[in-house]
């Protein structure tokens, strides 16, 4: 929907800002009532008051999770290929000591 309504480039993150201020509390009270109507009023309230923190978690654990998939998928390459590693520590040996001569002049 924000793609659509665009004017300026900057107009798509507003758009799903403003999107999300109103739409995550919709979806939470939902749930909270859907699961309130199902297990009860204080399990309801509980889900409530747990949703902010569950999505805070979330959020992080993507960010930590997507990191953690590069640096494995990364990992799991260099022991693959044994000659890019060393290709790759050559590299770094070599800009290393140019910018150790550089310092110097």
């Amino acid at each position: 929907v924000a793609g659509r309504v665009e004017d300026t480039p900057d107009q798509p993150a507003t758009h799903k800002v403003m999107a999300g201020l109103v739409l995550f509390p919709v979806c939470w009270a939902l749930a909270a009532l859907w699961i309130g109507g199902h297990l009860g009023t204080e399990a309801g309230l509980w889900t409530a008051l747990a949703m902010p923190f569950c999505a805070w978690g979330a959020l992080r654990f993507h960010e930590s999770g997507r990191h953690l998939l590069r640096e494995t998928r990364a990992y799991l390459e260099t022991r693959r290929d044994e000659a890019a590693v060393r290709a790759l520590q050559d590299e770094r040996r070599a800009l290393r000591d140019a910018l150790t001569q550089a310092q110097r002049s």
